[in-house]
């Protein structure tokens, strides 16, 4: 889990080359894009945290669904935010039901510095992102610590924070694989 632009999706890519036994990697944020553009409610992935609470608390249910399925057939690395942020604030990434659903074994908070995440977005034309300042990244990433500690208390997971700084990548993703392992 981590903040948008804090290199979580790379992290994981390349730790997953690392390890011995198969994962399936999931990303959560597009499998509910797929579920919604099959559902004609959105056209691209930065509408979905424009939708309605209703609307999102729904597909968050189905991709869980989804993921549960898959669970009980391979190893599988959920790719996800502990919080979306929202015209109306922050979205629980992993409400209890889904958590519930999806019983993680491990909680992994993949974190970089709010300036260099900063940075990363500013570069980044793929995305119609929001324009946070350093400070609400670095707010975001708190609310993140404390929301992956709930989740830890939720469902008996184990907790821990991967430092992702720029131009250390290949370290990281050795954390992290090195993590997944233990």
């Amino acid at each position: 889990m981590g903040v948008p632009g804090c290199g979580k999706t790379s992290v994981m890519e390349l730790a997953v080359k690392k390890l011995k036994e198969k994962y399936s990697v999931v990303t959560f944020g597009t499998l509910m894009f797929e579920i919604l553009m099959k559902q004609k409610k959105v056209k691209t992935r930065d509408e979905m945290r424009k939708l309605s609470d209703k609307v999102q608390s729904d597909i968050q249910k189905q991709t869980a669904q989804k993921i549960a399925e898959m669970a009980k057939k391979e190893n599988v690395i959920v790719d996800t935010h502990c919080s979306i942020k929202t015209p109306k604030g922050y979205l629980i990434g992993m409400p209890e039901n889904i958590l519930k659903k999806i019983a993680p074994s491990q909680i992994i908070l993949v974190e970089s510095s709010a300036k260099e995440i900063y940075e990363r977005r500013m570069k980044d034309d793929t995305r119609a992102r929001d324009d946070d300042s350093v400070e609400k990244i670095d707010f975001q990433q708190e609310i993140n610590r404390i929301l992956a500690l709930s989740f830890c208390t939720l469902t008996g997971a184990v907790f821990t924070i991967v430092k992702n700084k720029t131009g250390h990548l290949l370290n990281s993703s050795k954390e992290l694989a090195e993590v997944i392992v233990m």
